[in-house]
Protein backbone atom coordinates (compact mmCIF):
# COMPACT_ATOMS: atom_id res chain seq x y z
CA UNK A 1 0.00 0.00 0.00
CA UNK A 2 1.14 3.54 -1.19
CA UNK A 3 0.94 7.02 1.25
CA UNK A 4 -0.01 9.68 -0.36
CA UNK A 5 -0.30 13.61 1.27
CA UNK A 6 -3.20 15.49 -0.06
CA UNK A 7 -3.18 19.40 -0.13
CA UNK A 8 -6.59 20.90 -0.90
CA UNK A 9 -8.87 23.85 -0.71
CA UNK A 10 -12.98 23.73 -0.47
CA UNK A 11 -15.48 26.24 0.45
CA UNK A 12 -17.38 25.62 2.88
CA UNK A 13 -20.18 27.73 2.80
CA UNK A 14 -22.35 24.17 1.11
CA UNK A 15 -21.20 21.58 3.58
CA UNK A 16 -21.61 19.87 6.69
CA UNK A 17 -17.63 19.94 8.07
CA UNK A 18 -15.15 17.88 6.94
CA UNK A 19 -15.67 15.15 8.93
CA UNK A 20 -17.95 12.47 7.23
CA UNK A 21 -21.69 11.86 8.24
CA UNK A 22 -24.27 10.03 7.03
CA UNK A 23 -26.95 12.23 5.31
CA UNK A 24 -24.89 14.96 5.24
CA UNK A 25 -22.77 16.23 2.72
CA UNK A 26 -18.89 16.76 3.90
CA UNK A 27 -15.66 17.45 2.28
CA UNK A 28 -14.31 14.01 3.40
CA UNK A 29 -17.26 12.35 2.10
CA UNK A 30 -16.84 14.25 -1.44
CA UNK A 31 -13.57 12.97 -1.34
CA UNK A 32 -13.97 9.68 -0.37
CA UNK A 33 -16.77 9.03 -2.84
CA UNK A 34 -14.46 10.42 -5.80
CA UNK A 35 -11.59 7.88 -4.46
CA UNK A 36 -13.81 4.76 -4.97
CA UNK A 37 -14.97 6.38 -8.55
CA UNK A 38 -11.04 6.20 -8.83
CA UNK A 39 -9.89 3.12 -7.72
CA UNK A 40 -12.33 0.86 -7.92
CA UNK A 41 -12.80 0.39 -4.48
CA UNK A 42 -13.51 1.50 -1.00
CA UNK A 43 -9.72 -0.20 0.52
CA UNK A 44 -8.43 2.80 1.64
CA UNK A 45 -7.79 5.00 4.36
CA UNK A 46 -8.44 8.90 4.27
CA UNK A 47 -7.59 11.31 7.40
CA UNK A 48 -7.38 15.03 7.17
CA UNK A 49 -5.53 17.40 9.72
CA UNK A 50 -8.10 18.46 11.75
CA UNK A 51 -12.28 19.13 11.62
CA UNK A 52 -13.13 21.90 10.36
CA UNK A 53 -16.91 23.36 11.33
CA UNK A 54 -20.25 23.87 9.19
CA UNK A 55 -19.32 26.52 6.60
CA UNK A 56 -15.73 26.88 7.92
CA UNK A 57 -13.76 27.04 4.33
CA UNK A 58 -9.69 25.85 3.81
CA UNK A 59 -6.76 27.79 2.00
CA UNK A 60 -4.10 24.63 2.80
CA UNK A 61 -5.85 21.53 4.44
CA UNK A 62 -3.82 18.36 4.25
CA UNK A 63 -4.74 14.69 4.33
CA UNK A 64 -3.27 11.31 3.98
CA UNK A 65 -4.23 8.87 1.67
CA UNK A 66 -3.13 5.12 1.44
CA UNK A 67 -4.39 3.00 -1.20
CA UNK A 68 -3.70 0.07 -3.29
CA UNK A 69 -2.60 1.63 -6.72
CA UNK A 70 -0.06 2.07 -9.12
CA UNK A 71 -0.94 5.16 -10.03
CA UNK A 72 1.98 8.60 -10.20
CA UNK A 73 1.05 11.73 -7.21
CA UNK A 74 0.04 13.96 -10.26
CA UNK A 75 -2.68 11.43 -12.44
CA UNK A 76 -4.29 10.98 -8.85
CA UNK A 77 -4.84 14.61 -8.37
CA UNK A 78 -6.38 15.18 -12.13
CA UNK A 79 -8.76 12.04 -11.69
CA UNK A 80 -9.46 13.07 -8.23
CA UNK A 81 -10.26 16.98 -9.49
CA UNK A 82 -12.22 15.54 -12.38
CA UNK A 83 -14.89 13.55 -10.13
CA UNK A 84 -14.95 16.14 -7.31
CA UNK A 85 -17.79 19.01 -7.25
CA UNK A 86 -16.42 22.85 -7.91
CA UNK A 87 -15.65 24.00 -4.28
CA UNK A 88 -13.30 21.54 -3.66
CA UNK A 89 -10.07 21.42 -5.85
CA UNK A 90 -6.41 19.24 -4.80
CA UNK A 91 -3.90 21.88 -5.14
CA UNK A 92 -1.17 19.06 -4.77
CA UNK A 93 -0.70 15.49 -4.36
CA UNK A 94 3.03 14.00 -3.19
CA UNK A 95 4.30 10.69 -1.93
CA UNK A 96 4.75 10.06 2.01
CA UNK A 97 6.45 8.04 3.95
CA UNK A 98 4.81 4.81 5.25
CA UNK A 99 4.27 6.32 8.95
CA UNK A 100 2.97 9.65 7.87
CA UNK A 101 -0.68 10.86 9.55
CA UNK A 102 -1.89 14.17 8.53
CA UNK A 103 -2.91 14.65 12.11
CA UNK A 104 -0.98 13.43 14.25
CA UNK A 105 2.13 15.00 12.71
CA UNK A 106 0.78 18.58 12.49
CA UNK A 107 2.50 20.98 14.84
CA UNK A 108 0.87 23.59 14.64
CA UNK A 109 -2.47 24.97 12.95
CA UNK A 110 -3.43 28.97 11.37
CA UNK A 111 -6.37 30.34 11.39
CA UNK A 112 -7.59 33.37 9.48
CA UNK A 113 -11.02 35.63 10.00
CA UNK A 114 -12.52 38.37 8.40
CA UNK A 115 -14.56 41.07 9.58
CA UNK A 116 -16.04 43.65 7.15
CA UNK A 117 -16.51 47.05 7.99
CA UNK A 118 -19.25 47.65 5.21
CA UNK A 119 -21.78 45.31 3.35
CA UNK A 120 -20.83 43.42 0.51
CA UNK A 121 -22.81 41.21 -2.11
CA UNK A 122 -19.70 39.27 -3.45
CA UNK A 123 -18.04 39.00 -0.37
CA UNK A 124 -21.07 37.69 1.73
CA UNK A 125 -19.94 34.19 2.14
CA UNK A 126 -16.54 34.90 3.20
CA UNK A 127 -16.90 37.55 5.84
CA UNK A 128 -18.08 38.75 8.78
CA UNK A 129 -20.25 41.90 8.17
CA UNK A 130 -20.33 44.17 11.52
CA UNK A 131 -22.07 47.26 11.13
CA UNK A 132 -21.28 48.75 14.72
CA UNK A 133 -17.89 50.84 14.75
CA UNK A 134 -15.03 48.83 15.60
CA UNK A 135 -11.83 50.09 17.58
CA UNK A 136 -9.26 48.58 16.16
CA UNK A 137 -6.70 49.64 19.12
CA UNK A 138 -8.99 47.95 22.06
CA UNK A 139 -9.08 44.57 19.64
CA UNK A 140 -5.42 44.87 19.47
CA UNK A 141 -5.29 44.98 23.23
CA UNK A 142 -7.27 42.00 23.65
CA UNK A 143 -5.68 39.69 21.23
CA UNK A 144 -2.82 39.87 23.25
CA UNK A 145 -4.37 38.53 26.31
CA UNK A 146 -4.72 35.18 24.64
CA UNK A 147 -1.06 34.46 23.73
CA UNK A 148 0.65 32.13 25.32
CA UNK A 149 -0.56 28.28 27.01
CA UNK A 150 -3.53 29.04 28.29
CA UNK A 151 -6.55 27.27 29.68
CA UNK A 152 -9.93 28.21 27.08
CA UNK A 153 -12.59 26.52 29.00
CA UNK A 154 -14.77 29.59 28.59
CA UNK A 155 -13.90 29.71 24.91
CA UNK A 156 -15.35 26.32 23.33
CA UNK A 157 -18.19 24.33 23.37
CA UNK A 158 -18.46 21.00 24.87
CA UNK A 159 -16.49 18.26 23.25
CA UNK A 160 -16.25 14.99 24.44
CA UNK A 161 -12.90 13.98 22.24
CA UNK A 162 -11.14 16.68 24.04
CA UNK A 163 -9.19 15.76 27.70
CA UNK A 164 -7.60 18.86 27.95
CA UNK A 165 -8.43 22.66 27.54
CA UNK A 166 -5.01 24.00 27.78
CA UNK A 167 -3.81 25.10 23.96
CA UNK A 168 -0.40 26.72 22.81
CA UNK A 169 -1.31 30.23 21.30
CA UNK A 170 1.89 30.73 19.73
CA UNK A 171 0.87 34.44 18.41
CA UNK A 172 -2.37 36.48 17.16
CA UNK A 173 -1.76 38.98 14.73
CA UNK A 174 -4.33 41.91 13.83
CA UNK A 175 -4.42 44.03 10.81
CA UNK A 176 -6.56 46.05 8.53
CA UNK A 177 -6.85 45.36 4.77
CA UNK A 178 -9.24 48.24 3.38
CA UNK A 179 -12.36 47.93 4.81
CA UNK A 180 -11.84 44.46 6.14
CA UNK A 181 -9.96 43.61 9.76
CA UNK A 182 -7.95 40.31 9.70
CA UNK A 183 -7.43 38.31 12.68
CA UNK A 184 -4.93 35.16 12.31
CA UNK A 185 -4.58 32.77 15.16
CA UNK A 186 -1.50 30.08 15.15
CA UNK A 187 -1.76 27.47 17.99
CA UNK A 188 -0.66 23.43 18.53
CA UNK A 189 -4.36 23.00 18.25
CA UNK A 190 -7.77 24.62 18.84
CA UNK A 191 -10.69 23.22 20.65
CA UNK A 192 -14.28 23.18 18.98
CA UNK A 193 -15.55 26.81 18.18
CA UNK A 194 -12.64 28.23 20.18
CA UNK A 195 -11.13 30.66 17.29
CA UNK A 196 -14.82 31.62 16.34
CA UNK A 197 -15.70 32.31 20.51
CA UNK A 198 -12.14 34.17 20.52
CA UNK A 199 -13.00 36.64 17.62
CA UNK A 200 -16.08 37.11 18.68
CA UNK A 201 -14.82 38.43 22.12
CA UNK A 202 -12.42 40.71 20.21
CA UNK A 203 -15.38 42.29 18.13
CA UNK A 204 -17.45 43.29 21.68
CA UNK A 205 -14.35 44.66 23.07
CA UNK A 206 -13.87 46.64 19.42
CA UNK A 207 -17.73 47.88 20.17
CA UNK A 208 -17.18 48.94 23.36
CA UNK A 209 -19.39 46.39 24.91
CA UNK A 210 -16.60 44.61 26.97
CA UNK A 211 -14.16 45.73 29.00
CA UNK A 212 -10.57 43.48 28.90
CA UNK A 213 -10.73 42.78 32.34
CA UNK A 214 -13.42 40.63 31.52
CA UNK A 215 -11.24 38.48 29.66
CA UNK A 216 -8.58 38.20 31.56
CA UNK A 217 -11.77 36.75 34.52
CA UNK A 218 -12.66 34.58 31.77
CA UNK A 219 -9.17 33.34 30.89
CA UNK A 220 -9.15 32.31 34.86
CA UNK A 221 -12.29 30.65 35.31
CA UNK A 222 -14.96 29.02 33.46
CA UNK A 223 -17.87 31.53 32.17
CA UNK A 224 -20.41 31.13 29.59
CA UNK A 225 -19.88 34.81 28.61
CA UNK A 226 -18.22 33.84 24.85
CA UNK A 227 -21.16 31.34 24.03
CA UNK A 228 -23.37 33.65 22.99
CA UNK A 229 -20.99 36.02 21.05
CA UNK A 230 -19.59 33.37 19.06
CA UNK A 231 -18.51 34.59 15.25
CA UNK A 232 -19.80 33.06 12.45
CA UNK A 233 -18.84 30.62 10.25
CA UNK A 234 -18.64 32.30 7.17
CA UNK A 235 -15.19 34.71 7.52
CA UNK A 236 -12.85 31.77 8.95
CA UNK A 237 -10.23 29.98 7.04
CA UNK A 238 -7.98 26.99 7.81
CA UNK A 239 -5.01 29.10 6.40
CA UNK A 240 -2.05 26.37 6.66
CA UNK A 241 -1.17 22.87 8.92
CA UNK A 242 2.63 22.97 9.71
CA UNK A 243 4.39 20.03 10.28
CA UNK A 244 8.05 19.54 11.74
CA UNK A 245 10.60 21.95 9.53
CA UNK A 246 8.06 24.15 8.27
CA UNK A 247 8.99 27.67 8.24
CA UNK A 248 5.77 30.03 9.72
CA UNK A 249 3.93 32.19 6.83
CA UNK A 250 5.03 35.82 6.91
CA UNK A 251 2.65 37.28 4.41
CA UNK A 252 -0.32 38.11 5.70
CA UNK A 253 -3.27 39.18 3.08
CA UNK A 254 -6.68 38.53 2.56
CA UNK A 255 -8.79 35.69 0.53
CA UNK A 256 -10.25 38.81 -0.95
CA UNK A 257 -10.31 42.59 -0.77
CA UNK A 258 -13.08 44.50 -0.12
CA UNK A 259 -12.95 48.04 -0.50
CA UNK A 260 -14.99 51.03 -0.84
CA UNK A 261 -17.28 50.40 -3.40
CA UNK A 262 -16.67 51.65 -6.87
CA UNK A 263 -18.26 54.57 -8.33
CA UNK A 264 -19.45 53.56 -12.37
CA UNK A 265 -20.22 56.84 -13.43
CA UNK A 266 -17.90 58.56 -16.05
CA UNK A 267 -16.32 61.93 -15.21
CA UNK A 268 -16.64 64.72 -18.23
CA UNK A 269 -13.66 66.17 -18.90
CA UNK A 270 -14.09 70.02 -19.89
CA UNK A 271 -11.67 71.90 -22.43
CA UNK A 272 -11.66 75.84 -23.11
CA UNK A 273 -12.71 76.49 -26.19
CA UNK A 274 -11.64 79.77 -27.10
CA UNK A 275 -11.91 82.42 -30.63
CA UNK A 276 -9.80 85.50 -31.82
CA UNK A 277 -9.72 86.76 -34.72
CA UNK A 278 -8.61 89.74 -37.01
CA UNK A 279 -10.20 90.73 -39.92
CA UNK A 280 -9.44 93.44 -42.81
CA UNK A 281 -11.66 95.14 -44.41
CA UNK A 282 -11.59 95.66 -48.76
CA UNK A 283 -10.99 99.27 -47.18
CA UNK A 284 -7.87 98.77 -44.86
CA UNK A 285 -10.36 98.62 -41.54
CA UNK A 286 -9.13 96.49 -39.12
CA UNK A 287 -11.45 94.44 -36.92
CA UNK A 288 -10.65 92.33 -33.61
CA UNK A 289 -13.17 90.10 -32.37
CA UNK A 290 -13.06 87.36 -29.18
CA UNK A 291 -14.84 85.43 -27.42
CA UNK A 292 -14.35 81.85 -25.01
CA UNK A 293 -16.43 79.39 -23.80
CA UNK A 294 -16.20 76.19 -21.81
CA UNK A 295 -16.77 73.08 -23.66
CA UNK A 296 -17.34 69.10 -22.80
CA UNK A 297 -15.74 66.89 -25.09
CA UNK A 298 -15.77 63.60 -24.73
CA UNK A 299 -12.93 62.85 -27.81
CA UNK A 300 -11.73 65.61 -29.69
CA UNK A 301 -11.02 65.26 -33.12
CA UNK A 302 -7.69 66.21 -34.49
CA UNK A 303 -8.01 67.43 -37.82
CA UNK A 304 -7.59 70.71 -40.15
CA UNK A 305 -10.05 72.25 -41.70
CA UNK A 306 -10.46 74.82 -44.19
CA UNK A 307 -12.34 78.08 -44.32
CA UNK A 308 -14.22 79.94 -46.71
CA UNK A 309 -14.95 83.61 -47.06
CA UNK A 310 -13.80 83.07 -43.01
CA UNK A 311 -11.29 85.13 -40.79
CA UNK A 312 -7.61 84.14 -39.28
CA UNK A 313 -8.86 81.84 -36.52
CA UNK A 314 -7.60 79.40 -33.93
CA UNK A 315 -9.74 76.58 -32.45
CA UNK A 316 -8.46 74.76 -28.94
CA UNK A 317 -10.45 71.37 -28.64
CA UNK A 318 -9.05 69.41 -25.69
CA UNK A 319 -5.45 70.30 -26.66
CA UNK A 320 -6.26 70.06 -30.76
CA UNK A 321 -5.39 73.02 -31.94
CA UNK A 322 -7.01 73.78 -35.63
CA UNK A 323 -6.03 77.40 -37.44
CA UNK A 324 -6.75 78.95 -40.79
CA UNK A 325 -6.46 82.34 -42.10
CA UNK A 326 -8.73 83.30 -45.48
CA UNK A 327 -8.56 86.33 -46.63
CA UNK A 328 -11.84 88.56 -47.37
CA UNK A 329 -13.53 88.70 -44.18
CA UNK A 330 -16.40 91.53 -43.45
CA UNK A 331 -15.17 92.99 -40.42
CA UNK A 332 -16.93 91.56 -36.64
CA UNK A 333 -17.26 88.24 -38.54
CA UNK A 334 -16.53 84.88 -37.57
CA UNK A 335 -15.28 82.56 -40.20
CA UNK A 336 -15.76 78.57 -39.74
CA UNK A 337 -17.48 76.91 -42.46
CA UNK A 338 -19.50 79.83 -44.06
CA UNK A 339 -19.70 80.43 -47.75
CA UNK A 340 -20.19 84.20 -47.87
CA UNK A 341 -21.77 85.75 -51.90
CA UNK A 342 -20.22 88.93 -52.63
CA UNK A 343 -17.68 89.43 -50.38
CA UNK A 344 -15.23 92.37 -50.28
CA UNK A 345 -11.29 92.13 -51.34
CA UNK A 346 -9.00 92.20 -49.05
CA UNK A 347 -6.29 95.36 -48.88
CA UNK A 348 -4.56 93.70 -51.84
CA UNK A 349 -7.44 93.97 -53.97
CA UNK A 350 -7.42 90.54 -54.81
CA UNK A 351 -10.90 88.19 -54.66
CA UNK A 352 -11.12 84.51 -52.94
CA UNK A 353 -11.44 81.85 -55.39
CA UNK A 354 -14.87 81.61 -54.73
CA UNK A 355 -15.59 85.24 -55.87
CA UNK A 356 -13.52 84.48 -59.10
CA UNK A 357 -15.85 81.60 -59.93
CA UNK A 358 -18.57 83.27 -59.52
CA UNK A 359 -18.18 86.20 -61.34
CA UNK A 360 -17.23 83.95 -63.90
CA UNK A 361 -20.43 82.02 -64.23
CA UNK A 362 -22.46 85.64 -64.15
CA UNK A 363 -20.92 86.32 -67.50
CA UNK A 364 -20.91 83.20 -68.86
CA UNK A 365 -25.00 83.67 -68.42
CA UNK A 366 -25.13 87.19 -69.98
CA UNK A 367 -23.83 85.07 -72.82
CA UNK A 368 -25.86 82.64 -73.38
CA UNK A 369 -29.01 85.03 -72.60
CA UNK A 370 -27.93 87.21 -76.02
CA UNK A 371 -27.35 83.76 -78.16
CA UNK A 372 -30.75 82.73 -80.79
CA UNK A 373 -32.90 80.23 -78.92
CA UNK A 374 -33.36 77.76 -81.75
CA UNK A 375 -29.18 77.00 -82.91
CA UNK A 376 -27.94 73.97 -83.14
CA UNK A 377 -24.51 72.83 -83.05
CA UNK A 378 -22.67 69.49 -84.07
CA UNK A 379 -20.73 67.89 -81.10
CA UNK A 380 -18.08 67.35 -82.89
CA UNK A 381 -17.13 71.01 -83.05
CA UNK A 382 -14.42 72.04 -81.42
CA UNK A 383 -13.71 76.04 -82.01
CA UNK A 384 -15.86 78.81 -82.63
CA UNK A 385 -18.69 77.25 -81.08
CA UNK A 386 -21.90 80.43 -80.52
CA UNK A 387 -22.85 81.03 -77.11
CA UNK A 388 -25.96 79.08 -76.54
CA UNK A 389 -24.89 75.67 -78.01
CA UNK A 390 -23.60 72.30 -76.72
CA UNK A 391 -20.30 72.01 -76.53
CA UNK A 392 -17.95 69.13 -76.94
CA UNK A 393 -19.50 65.25 -75.52
CA UNK A 394 -23.46 66.58 -75.90
CA UNK A 395 -25.21 63.43 -76.44
CA UNK A 396 -28.08 64.82 -77.64
CA UNK A 397 -27.75 67.66 -80.43
CA UNK A 398 -30.93 69.93 -81.43
CA UNK A 399 -32.26 70.19 -78.08
CA UNK A 400 -33.78 73.71 -77.13
CA UNK A 401 -32.02 75.81 -74.99
CA UNK A 402 -32.86 78.91 -73.05
CA UNK A 403 -30.91 82.08 -71.79
CA UNK A 404 -30.32 80.47 -68.67
CA UNK A 405 -29.89 76.38 -68.76
CA UNK A 406 -30.33 73.73 -71.39
CA UNK A 407 -33.16 71.64 -71.08
CA UNK A 408 -32.57 68.03 -70.37
CA UNK A 409 -35.21 66.26 -73.19
CA UNK A 410 -36.18 67.33 -76.50
CA UNK A 411 -39.71 66.73 -75.79
CA UNK A 412 -40.42 66.23 -79.47
CA UNK A 413 -37.59 64.02 -79.96
CA UNK A 414 -37.43 65.04 -83.61
CA UNK A 415 -35.47 64.54 -86.22
CA UNK A 416 -32.05 66.34 -86.12
CA UNK A 417 -31.61 68.40 -89.15
CA UNK A 418 -28.45 68.44 -91.14
CA UNK A 419 -25.24 70.81 -90.08
CA UNK A 420 -25.83 74.11 -91.04
CA UNK A 421 -29.48 73.93 -91.76
CA UNK A 422 -32.17 76.34 -89.95
CA UNK A 423 -35.60 74.84 -88.86
CA UNK A 424 -38.14 76.52 -90.14
CA UNK A 425 -40.37 78.02 -87.25
CA UNK A 426 -43.74 76.34 -86.30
Amino acid sequence: MARYKLYLEYEGTRFSGWQIQKNARTVQGEIHNALVTMLKSADFELYGSGRTDAGVHALYQVAHLEAETMLGPEIIRMKLNDALPADINIIEVEKAHANFHARHDAVARSYMYQISRRRTAFGKRFVWWIKDELNFSQMARAAALFEGMKNFQSFTADDEEEKSMKVLVEGIEIKEAGDLILIRIVGSHFLWKMVRQIVGVMAEVGRGKMALKEIERMLQEKSNAAAPLTAPPSGLFLERVYYKGDARLALFEPMMTVDQPRTFHTPERSSTHSHSHTAVSATGETATGAHAGTHTHAAPPSHKYKTTGGHADKHVHGGSVHGGSVPGTRPGTFGGKHKKSGAPTDAAGHHSKNEDKRLAALERRKVKSAAPLDTYADSTKSAGTPAGMFEHGAKKIGTQTDSAKHHGKNKDRRRSPAPGHKRRPL
